[in-house]
């Protein structure tokens, strides 16, 4: 995996691809934050995203609800997939959510979050020394339940009806289209590298990823936007 900073070979890579970019939200757009609900998109990050979509189709593919993205990332050019694009897979789970709420009760600073199709478990705020017990119980509960999946990510713990979400799926057919650029951060993003006939970005190295490339965080990730902006934008028209 290479360093996307220092790598002088973009241009050509993409000069003449159809390309699309794929990013994932949190640790990848935005910051990841304590409380969910507090990870916004700078205003630079935004306005980059805008100028690609001016140039290429631009997706953001994420865990999160749709509503949230459409808040965060209003232009209607930039096509939004909440929920791993999940449409159809209603998780209808009051047993289980009132038996993981009996345990979070007793962890402060750990919460679930309802979505329409998976429990998400969040437990960043937790005490450290908690985590790991804390973790172990929510995935013994789960166990007990027929036909669930679990997708552990950064600090938090994604309960699915039947198959998880899979990222790879979706860039499977974007590819069909288009040479795809992805970026990502987490464990829920790998399927999308793996899959992934274009260019796979990730931030934060890691050696086990499936990744191409890496950049070392968020400035440089907006760094690495505006070296594909310029890209786009010195290619033969």
């Amino acid at each position: 995996m290479k360093h996307l900073i220092v790598y002088s070979g973009l241009k050509n890579e993409i000069r003449n691809e159809r390309v699309a970019f794929v990013f994932d939200f949190d640790g990848t757009l935005a910051p990841i934050r304590r409380n969910p609900d507090a990870a916004h998109i700078s205003k630079e990050t935004a306005r980059l995203l805008h100028k690609l979509s001016e140039r290429s189709p631009v997706f953001v593919l994420s865990a999160r609800k749709r509503e949230y993205l459409e808040r965060e990332i209003p232009q209607k050019k930039i096509k939004k997939i909440g929920e791993y694009g999940m449409a159809g897979r209603t998780l209808s789970a009051t047993k289980l959510f009132n038996l993981l709420q009996k345990i979070v009760r007793n962890y402060k600073g750990a919460f679930i979050e309802r979505k329409r199709f998976s429990l998400v478990v969040h437990y960043r705020k937790l005490n450290k020394s908690r985590q790991e017990k804390f973790v172990k119980k929510i995935f013994k509960i789960c166990r007990s339940f027929k036909k669930l999946n679990l997708q552990k990510g950064k600090k938090v713990i994604e309960i699915f009806s039947g198959e998880v979400g899979d990222k790879g799926k979706i860039i499977k057919k974007i590819s069909k289209q288009y040479f795809p650029i992805c970026f990502g951060d987490d464990v829920s993003d790998e399927k999308m590298f793996k899959s992934n006939p274009g260019i796979s970005i990730r931030v934060g190295y890691s050696p086990s990823s499936n990744a191409d490339y890496f950049v070392s965080n968020l400035f440089e990730m907006k760094k690495a936007l505006r070296a594909f902006l310029r890209a786009l934008c010195e290619r033969p028209s």
